[in-house]
This record gives structure tokens, sequence and C-alpha cells, in this order.
């Protein structure tokens, strides 16, 4: 009796285990299912509620080409808009037409994440050039004097990387975070 004691409270520790065990794995394969529909998007927003987000938009005459009768332009605005709908709301979003004279939709970040979509989509066709080194220049300065500089920043350049406008860039003039 006293071995059959034993051997039934092994047998019940054993058991735990295995049900812990196929917890944990349950668990880690539901993790990406989980991050996807917003288990963990409590600590996601605290973190990425600050950052900046600052979009780089080719306005060049190359992205008037046409492939599938849409222009690039056109596939640009509509990655564009996917990032911008997939954002928070928040005063952290700002937009750089990248063009001979790069210009900002904003002097500094805001939350008109409306407006910048408006901004991006009256664009009129591209008829010039792409000048990176001054629009680079221009998102470090908008980076530099922004609120958020110690959260960091996400930029996005959607470009079609003609390796004409695109071989001699240098990123070492932005902000290292």
């Amino acid at each position: 009796s006293e071995r059959s004691k034993l051997l039934r409270f092994r047998h019940w520790i054993m058991t735990a285990l295995r049900s812990l065990i196929v917890i944990l794995l349950v668990l880690a394969f539901l993790k990406p299912l989980l991050d996807k529909f917003g288990a963990s998007s409590q600590t996601a927003t605290k973190d990425s509620a600050a950052r900046d987000t600052l979009i780089l938009l080719d306005h060049s005459l190359s992205m008037e080409h046409r492939a599938n009768l849409v222009p690039a332009r056109k596939r640009a605005l509509l990655e564009a808009d996917k990032i911008i709908r997939t954002l928070e709301c928040g005063p952290n979003l700002n937009a750089v037409a990248v063009e001979r004279e790069p210009r900002s939709c904003f002097f500094d970040f805001s939350g008109q994440h409306d407006a910048v979509l408006e901004f991006l989509n009256v664009l009129p066709p591209g008829m010039q050039t792409a000048n990176y080194e001054k629009a680079i220049a221009l998102a470090s300065r908008l980076l530099g004097k922004s609120k958020n500089r110690a959260n960091g920043a996400d930029l996005y350049f959607i470009s079609d990387f003609q390796r004409e406008n695109w071989a001699s860039i240098r990123f070492d003039r932005l902000p290292g975070n």
C-alpha cells in the first residue's frame, strides 16, 4: 500500500508535467497568431506609439513608367496608403515627396494621417529627377527636431530604386536610431 501511494503520487506529478509541456508547446505555436490578432497589442502600442514614421516617396519621371497599364507612382501610392493605415493614430507621421527640391507634407510630425494621404494623392505626375541627397538631409532635419527622438523612427523609402538615383546615396546623415 505504501508503494501504491508513492506510484500514484508520481503518476499525478508526471501527468502535471506532461500537461504543462503540451500547454507550453501550444502557446509557442500560437504566439505568431496571437501577436497578429492583437493579444500583445498593449505592449506593442506603448513602444510604437511614440515612434516617428517618415515616408519618402519618389516623385520622379521614372515613377510614371507603366507596367501592366499601372504607373509605378500609383503602385507606390497604394503602398504608402497601406503603411499609413497600419499606423496607430498619434502625432508621429510625415511624408516627403522626393523631387529636385524635396518637400514635406508638414514642418513637423503630425497626427493628421488623412492629410498625409491627401498630400501624396494630389501629387501631379512627376516630370523631374529625384534628389535623394536633399531628401535625406530634409529627413535628417525633421527627425532631428522631433519630440520623439529617443524612441527612434521608421523610414519608408518608396521608389523604383533606379541605379542612377541610388548609386551614391549616403545614409550616414540620418540619426542612428
